[in-house]
């Protein structure tokens, strides 16, 4: 079933951060958000000739917000990441789409991985890859439908594939960054027992 794994992720965030994140504006923006992109994941705005779902445009419209926020020096990189991100986001979806006899797993855990890989490389703070992230698929996924309309192949922007790609690259962008903190704070408290075990020694 397409759009499975944006569902499900995205009941899953609205209720972390609904219960686990402090009472403030971030938190009551943040679920308002997701509230919204599953609203409006089943409609379709029609522009020219291009059609595009809702929870895209709401995406881009969140990504400007948030971008906004930065200085701007960093947002300038997070544009030039996120259009890194967009090359291969759309680079993979044309190879599958003419040569789709080498691609041998699920497609969705495949582009969600590569997605990782490039934005871990380019950017540091969860936050902000997630933007990056989010930009530079929406902007891929932009590039890949511009090309298929130039040879008269009709595509829906930002449809239920598209989101449940997104939806697993943020949950698996944000498994790593629960890994990287895990193994921080088990390295420090395995620092600190040998720091004690040293000083039992010499005592």
């Amino acid at each position: 079933m397409e759009g499975i794994f944006f569902y499900w992720f995205a009941w899953i965030g609205w209720a972390a951060v609904t219960f686990l994140m402090e009472k403030r504006v971030l938190r009551t923006f943040y679920a308002c958000a997701l509230l919204v992109c599953v609203l409006f994941s089943t409609t379709t705005i029609h522009i020219g000739a291009y059609v595009f779902n809702g929870t895209f445009i709401c995406f881009l419209l969140f990504g400007f917000i948030f971008l906004a926020w930065q200085r701007t020096l960093f947002s300038s990189y997070l544009l030039l990441s996120s259009f890194i991100t967009m090359i291969a986001y759309a680079g993979f979806c044309l190879f599958e789409l003419f040569d789709p006899v080498w691609i041998f797993i699920d497609r969705k855990w495949a582009i969600g991985f590569l997605l990782l890989y490039i934005v871990c490389m380019l950017v540091k703070s969860t936050q902000e890859r997630i933007l990056c992230l989010i930009l530079g698929m929406c902007y891929g996924d932009l590039l890949f439908s511009a090309i298929l309309y130039d040879v008269h192949m009709y595509y829906t922007i930002g449809a239920l594939p598209f989101l449940d790609i997104a939806a697993i690259s943020c949950m698996l962008l944000l498994g790593w960054a629960l890994f990287v903190q895990f193994a921080l704070h088990l390295d420090l408290y395995l620092l600190k027992y040998a720091r004690s075990r040293g000083s039992k020694v010499r005592l």
